[in-house]
């Protein structure tokens, strides 16, 4: 099985189980682990470790294991996504993004050419792709609107994002964006009606995760779980990230033209978005606030995924939904820019 299969942490080479036997089904392979084990620790003990990913499919395959049921969840994640670029990420970036059609399509098409290299199976990235989003959307509507309770659904949404998965961090990479204001708001309201009102629910809202983690195992299984999967590996060094590059590079699947080309066009919008606000001190067009934070959520997005434990490239499907938001604002700045006004 490829590395962008969910069948890559529980089969041997070839795709086949640990006896030798039939090939495995790479949609099927963690929802059947996860029927035959009866808890978290039979898991751990039968040499995996328990996924919540692992629990859906597993409910899914239930029903079905044909690939369009069990790529039911990865369709509404991708159908969301969408929703909520074009819905609330547009209308945020400024009034000509709103307006302009060209801009539109080159985000929808930035996106896909994410999603369906990256994004059209069943592993987390999905999930975490749609995570990233939402927590950035509800930090822009608790600065836009001088309330905590959108800052505090975006710290709920980027905790049960990063127990999804370690490529989770880039949801990290929000809050951080979206500290100051938010900071600055707590002070405020903080002097009327004190502090730790407005600090608690907040950390309430990162914590319930805890809740859903340790709803079904103990503290034991989840150390012993990460005593597993560091001692069976694959666990990278986080200065060795250019190994991540190098796969992309590579003359393999993992290196594909399908996979770089969205990777390299994301990083295109980064440096033309980033140069424009050198050059002009934002993008024309588009509000500065929200496109300063998008540009720095990618920046630190690229920082944190050096400390997730292992370096595949389906790792890149996390920015389905921030590319596509980049794009947007590329488009728009570079619509009535010529080439030449960036060097000048």
């Amino acid at each position: 099985a490829g590395p962008n299969n969910t069948a890559e942490a529980t089969t041997g080479r070839g795709g086949r189980g640990a006896g030798g036997g039939a090939p495995v089904t790479p949609e099927v392979t963690p929802a059947g682990a996860a029927q035959r084990a009866s808890d978290s620790a039979a898991a751990v003990r039968a040499g995996a470790t328990p996924q919540a990913a692992s629990q859906l499919l597993a409910a899914l395959a239930k029903v079905s294991t044909a690939s369009m049921w069990m790529r039911l969840p990865t369709l509404l994640a991708a159908l969301l996504c969408w929703m909520v670029i074009s819905r609330e990420v547009i209308p945020r970036l400024g009034v000509a993004v709103r307006r302009n059609r060209t801009a539109l399509w080159t985000g929808g098409l930035v996106f896909l050419a994410f999603w369906l290299p990256y994004d059209n199976g069943l592993r987390p990235e999905p999930v975490i792709a749609l995570g990233a989003l939402l927590t950035w959307c509800s930090i822009e509507r608790a600065i836009a609107t001088g309330r905590l309770l959108p800052g505090a659904v975006a710290v709920l949404i980027a905790a049960f994002s990063l127990a999804a998965g370690p490529s989770g961090l880039i949801c990290i990479a929000a809050l951080i964006a979206g500290a100051r204001p938010i900071l600055q708001i707590i002070i405020a309201r903080g002097h009327r009606v004190g502090f730790a009102s407005q600090i608690l629910p907040i950390l309430a809202a990162g914590t319930v995760v805890m809740v859903a983690v340790f709803a079904d195992q103990t503290l034991a299984t989840v150390l012993e779980s990460t005593r597993v999967r560091t001692a069976l590996g694959p666990n990278v060094a986080w200065f060795d990230e250019r190994l991540r590059w190098d796969s992309l590079m590579g003359i393999s699947p993992d290196g594909s033209l399908a996979r770089r080309f969205g990777v390299f066009v994301m990083l295109l919008c980064v440096v033309v978005c980033v140069m424009l606000i050198l050059r002009k001190g934002k993008v024309p067009g588009t509000a500065i606030g929200p496109s300063r934070r998008i540009l720095g959520i990618v920046f630190a997005s690229l920082l944190l995924m050096m400390f997730t434990p292992t370096k595949w490239t389906h790792h890149f499907g996390v920015y389905a939904g921030l590319a596509g938001s980049v794009a947007v604002l590329a488009a728009v700045g570079s619509h009535s820019l010529k080439l030449g006004d960036l060097f000048k």
